[in-house]
């Protein structure tokens, strides 16, 4: 009797360590990771006289990824199989203390709904546009532009029941590999730039007519949770919240988005200082929010090399923030950014978030 009250007093003790811990993982518990690039000698930028202004050509692609934990309970189940020895010989077996404990086996199980989405973004970009002189002024000038994307995205998203998740590096292998099966679009960009002597002003709205873009689900009918629960019956403790996540129709939407930009000069443009601001928020292909203020300076140093340092904050809900600095050596470019936030791993305190950019460019 004792062995057992121990054993559900583990469980309870349990109970409570675990709840809070699984309701900060379902509310904020995710990872993501993702690279970009462009095609080589892209972007390609000319302007001729016989164009009458400038034209542009670039391809891209990047790929995202990103898990999230979902869960409404975790139950652990505790129980300890004893094995008694006999009594000595003459005693009274039916005196309970002449009963010995020869051993104790505890086990312990973990009866949940817990599960991770797996959510990955593959997009292939190619655009070309057109720039040209609009207007003149002695103080200034303005020029005006439209451009045109071709979109190919492979949008994915598979569940995996933490009970029975043997089958994750295979699933996600899977799933990169349908990821590829991409479905086109268009989206048109369009901006206006006004050229002063030592000052920029332009705001461009890209993606007017935000395409979208649908996610194809490898569990759409969520027989993920088969897997450890019965979800036909009433009680089968899966809450409406995480199957309506499972069950839904998930989409892209590449919303329009009003960017402005400000660039002032000195000291015959040796510094530079520029400003820029996102007036309203746009997703990301996993529904998080970006709406960027970014403020940074550059020191040239000649024909040879540069500097320069920012800041930029995500002014829409992760709040994300970054210290941003780079340079310059020749044609080569390097820049990294580091989130002032910070996250426990391990009980090592990292930054949040960090990213790094390397490029080359080229003039002829």
């Amino acid at each position: 009797l004792a062995v057992n009250d121990l054993a559900k007093s583990l469980v309870d003790s349990i109970t409570t360590s675990i709840a809070p811990v699984i309701n900060e993982l379902n509310n904020d518990g995710y990872s993501r990771g993702g690279a970009a690039g462009y095609l080589p000698l892209t972007p390609f930028v000319v302007s001729h006289e016989a164009l009458g202004g400038s034209m542009e050509i670039h391809a891209n692609y990047s790929v995202q990824g990103k898990a999230k934990f979902l869960s409404s309970y975790v139950k652990p189940a505790a129980q300890a199989n004893i094995g008694l020895t006999s009594p000595a010989a003459g005693s009274d077996i039916t005196v309970a203390s002449n009963w010995g404990v020869g051993s104790v086996s505890p086990s312990f199980d973990v009866d949940t709904d817990a599960a991770a989405i797996f959510k990955i973004a593959t997009i292939q970009e190619i655009g070309i546009g057109y720039s040209r002189e609009v207007y003149s002024h002695e103080n200034g000038k303005i020029y005006a532009g439209g451009q045109l994307n071709r979109y190919d995205v492979g949008l994915l998203k598979s569940y995996v029941g933490l009970q029975n998740s043997s089958n994750v590096d295979r699933l996600l292998k899977d799933q990169l590999d349908a990821s590829r099966e991409t479905e086109s679009g268009f989206g048109v960009d369009v901006g206006v730039i006004w050229v002063a002597d030592n000052y920029r002003l332009g705001a461009t709205i890209n993606d007017i007519n935000a395409p979208s873009f649908k996610y194809t689900n490898s569990t759409d009918d969520c027989s993920v949770f088969n897997d450890y629960v019965d979800i036909n019956e009433s009680n089968n403790n899966v809450t409406s919240a995480t199957l309506a996540d499972c069950n839904k129709n998930d989409s892209y939407v590449i919303d329009s988005q009003l960017k402005l930009r400000a660039v002032t000069s000195a000291w015959n443009e040796k510094l530079t200082i520029g400003l820029g601001y996102d007036a309203n928020a746009v997703k990301d292909p996993f529904g998080q929010k970006y709406q960027w203020l970014t403020l940074g300076a550059g020191i040239n140093l000649g024909n040879w090399a540069a500097m320069r340092a920012g800041y930029r904050a995500n002014q829409a809900t992760n709040g994300l923030k970054f210290i941003t600095f780079g340079f310059t050596i020749l044609s080569f470019n390097v820049d990294l950014g580091v989130s002032s936030e910070k996250a426990q791993i391990d009980g090592e305190s990292v930054p949040r978030s960090m990213y790094a950019s390397l490029s080359w460019g080229l003039n002829f």
